[in-house]
């Protein structure tokens, strides 16, 4: 009980539309920082990773700038280039910012002003048209109306249409794709929030959220991802493609299950009887499918992770039965394996971190601190603090891998350009 109250007091204090800005705020940060290291710190050409040039001379069509938002570009982008590509991330970053802020100090105002139960009424209905109103306000500076001179603006409305739609440009923007529609997969919790926004909000308080529409939103990110690597796997014919495909679809069996698990509940009502035994045997059935899907997820994946998107050979000890080894020295940018190291082990206990989710369902009172932890994390709806714990979590994850991710591409490139990462100083000389 106690715990429950912590929940709603965490929802007053920041409301669930806040903290999808919030979260929406942290992506761009850690997308900024990741630039912003990947160049100044270990030298890599984010530019050259993800096709994309801030002068027209670059692309096929001289002069027509708005070939840059869908094709790509036939010489090497400038390295001083991502000074620009720096400059407009930061952009995105301080609209979202500062909207939200000042949003969110007028709302927490008004809210005080208006707390008795005599303006009930006006409070809820700034509670529904203030974030949104800031939500709309920083889609539209973001996204709108892209002119010809906003260049990294341009790509990031065709690859976000090109993404929504399930296509992938594999064959000249294979990492610019991936990385967005990877990080939407890691996104799927905030979507599905911001489902959860409108449903209590402009459908209906007082009825609980579609478990159809949550079902949905959820297995976007992963079903976008599915249809991408379908296409890859037809143009290609790679192996590879498929059992991408494949970790995917284990991503969406968990999220299933849990579907029927609320779906059950629903049905069954707490005033039904009839039953009652059967109905408790199925969902303990569904719950051991749960884990047993969630390990078959979270283990594909921490492989995948490890092997496959940062091309780390350690696994290759056990496969092959090769050294224990990362990469070849040549390949790694930081010369202290422990960093890589340290990486894996952070990817494989927040891959394996819903195993806390099995200590939420002992009913001893002396609880001890993993289930309270567990309970914390996992206990309570989105509304919870630590839900958006999870989420915040899962971010950071995933702004690890791509930092990895894009060392592995960027290994990948012709070593005429790959030479160039171990002098930092020679990629800012341009």
């Amino acid at each position: 009980m106690e715990d429950q109250l912590d929940a709603i007091i965490f929802d007053t204090i920041v409301p669930l539309p806040y903290r999808i800005l919030f979260l929406i705020q942290l992506g761009h940060l850690l997308w900024y920082l990741i630039v912003y290291g990947c160049y100044n710190i270990n030298g890599i050409n984010v530019l050259q990773l993800i096709n994309l040039s801030y002068s027209s001379h670059n692309y096929p069509q001289l002069g027509e700038s708005p070939a840059v938002g869908e094709q790509a570009t036939i010489s090497v982008a400038d390295p001083k280039e991502n000074s620009l590509l720096l400059k407009g991330i930061w952009f995105n970053l301080r609209v979202i910012s500062i909207n939200t802020m000042v949003s969110f100090i007028i709302f927490k105002i008004i809210q005080i002003l208006f707390s008795d139960e005599t303006h009930h009424v006006t409070l809820v209905l700034i509670y529904h048209l203030i974030p949104l109103v800031t939500m709309l306000i920083i889609s539209y500076k973001i996204f709108s109306k892209p002119s010809d001179k906003s260049v990294g603006k341009l790509r990031l409305s065709t690859t976000m249409k090109r993404i929504l739609s399930g296509n992938i440009n594999s064959k000249s923007m294979r990492t610019n794709d991936i990385l967005i529609s990877d990080s939407l997969v890691s996104y799927s919790k905030v979507l599905n929030d911001i489902g959860i926004f409108i449903w209590h909000y402009f459908v209906s308080d007082e009825l609980p959220y579609n478990s159809f529409l949550e079902l949905f939103v959820l297995c976007l990110p992963a079903l976008i991802r599915i249809r991408q690597c379908w296409q890859e796997f037809l143009l290609t014919r790679q192996r590879s493609h498929m059992l991408n495909l494949m970790k995917y679809t284990t991503g969406i069996a968990p999220i299933f299950i849990n579907f029927l698990i609320k779906f059950n509940v629903q049905e069954y009502g707490e005033d039904n009887d009839a039953g009652k035994e059967m109905h408790l045997h199925l969902l303990k059935i569904l719950n051991v499918w749960w884990y047993l899907c969630s390990f078959i997820n979270s283990t594909y994946s921490f492989i995948w992770d490890v092997r496959m998107d940062w091309g780390f050979e350690t696994f290759d000890y056990f496969l092959k039965k090769s050294s224990f080894t990362l990469r070849s020295p040549d390949k790694l940018i930081y010369r202290k394996p422990i960093i890589y190291y340290s990486g894996i082990t952070v990817d494989f206990l927040l891959r394996y971190i819903w195993v806390l989710k099995f200590y939420t369902q002992r009913e001893a009172e002396d609880k001890p601190i993993i289930t309270r932890v567990g309970l914390f994390l996992f206990g309570y709806d989105a509304f919870s603090f630590g839900y958006s714990l999870i989420e915040v979590l899962e971010i950071f994850r995933r702004f690890m891998w791509c930092f990895f991710k894009l060392e592995n591409d960027w290994f990948k490139l012709d070593p005429q350009y790959t030479t160039l990462t171990n002098n930092v100083e020679l990629m800012k000389m341009g």
